[in-house]
């Protein structure tokens, strides 16, 4: 599946896409993903097949950005013809649909845009090609959505136009990037909970773009952790699922890391598997990465925690924090990792758990 989104949340335009990319043929070489290596083992044949990960929210310029979905080979041949604008000292919504509309319909037919153009003091204006139009759901509006995983997607928002932190928000930047996440997680989440992730999932993976502070930029710094809550004779008994992903940004680049520990007889982690994934947007040809490092893994900000379990099997709740440092640190000592974690997160999700299950679980460590 895919999926791309605009919504104006709190007043504050966004765009939100995820960065799979699917193709009617299997590649001949093996496509690791974010959730799993070798991802088109688990896909059936009549399913798309997976063939890697591309931004679909390109940022042009500060007051330029553009989401795809649809032809790879279109948004290629087409997006990069918006490049130009960059170089102009001041853009308007009137000049850019006429660059889109000088592109032939042969060239786009097969294309979804989200197209857009911010003025430096604010004002935004919102271009469609091949999307329905906009749509209000209280405090989230402006809503234009793409792509097979519209109807999740529209779901979500829905959902959450309903929430009243949205409607009188005490720090409109923190609830607007708050509910942002929020909507990553619950897309995440319903991925999670599918019988078939890989059909109707999106690899596990978003971008978020946000117009703010008169340019456009991308949230980084957010951290995905997995927990399970089991049933026990006493109560609940909460396990840590040893995998966790972070997104942020070198340059352009999103960095998409993935870890992943499988636990010896011992109970000891060992190092698993640790894949790093750098995504590059539409028309970053042949990108130098001689000087790449990868962000710290500690280096995250938001957090996204998944539960399982909570409060049936077949559940998964998420919950989006702004903890403005890492939750925890991270060795290895003798080739196995040692996980020490930040003493006020365990129980306030412990506390946030017991909101659902009736009583608070009690954290036991690790376990699959």
């Amino acid at each position: 599946m895919t999926v791309i989104c605009h919504a104006e949340i709190c007043e504050i335009p966004t765009i939100i896409g995820d960065l799979l990319i699917t193709a009617p043929d299997a590649p001949t070489r093996e496509v690791a993903i974010p959730i799993a290596r070798d991802i088109n083992r688990f896909v059936t044949p009549t399913d798309r097949a997976v063939v890697g990960l591309r931004q679909k929210v390109n940022i042009i310029s500060d007051c330029l950005a553009v989401a795809w979905s649809g032809s790879l080979a279109q948004a290629e041949d087409v997006i990069p013809s918006l490049q130009p604008l960059a170089a102009l000292e001041e853009l308007n919504a009137d000049l850019v649909k006429k660059v889109l509309e000088s592109v032939e319909s042969a060239r786009k037919n097969a294309l979804s845009l989200i197209v857009l153009v911010a003025h430096p003091r604010g004002d935004t204006y919102l271009l469609l090609h091949n999307v329905a139009p906009p749509q209000n759901f209280g405090k989230i509006s402006k809503v234009a959505i793409a792509g097979s995983g519209r109807r999740t997607m529209l779901e979500v928002l829905q959902h959450l136009g309903r929430d009243q932190n949205l409607k009188e928000p005490v720090d409109v930047e923190m609830t607007s990037k708050g509910a942002a996440l929020t909507i990553v997680g619950l897309m995440g989440g319903e991925e999670l909970r599918s019988a078939n992730p890989i059909r109707e999932g999106w690899g596990g993976s978003f971008e978020i773009a946000r117009f703010a502070d008169g340019r456009f930029s991308k949230i980084g710094k957010q951290l995905f952790l997995y927990f399970r809550v089991k049933r026990a004779d006493t109560g609940f008994d909460l396990w840590w699922l040893p995998f966790f992903r972070t997104v942020n940004y070198w340059n352009d680049v999103a960095c998409v890391r993935a870890i992943q520990h499988t636990i010896t007889k011992k109970n000891l982690l060992d190092r698993g598997r640790e894949d790093i994934f750098l995504v590059t947007p539409l028309g970053f040809d042949n990108p130098d990465f001689t000087r790449f490092t990868a962000p710290a893994i500690m280096d995250h900000s938001w957090v996204v925690t998944y539960v399982f379990g909570a409060p049936s099997d077949d559940d998964v709740m998420s919950h989006v924090a702004h903890w403005g440092g890492p939750l925890f640190s991270y060795d290895f000592v003798n080739t196995h990792a040692k996980i020490a974690w930040r003493s006020d997160f365990l129980p306030d999700l412990c506390l946030r758990l017991s909101e659902r299950l009736g009583a608070i679980p009690k954290f036991r460590g690790i376990g699959y």
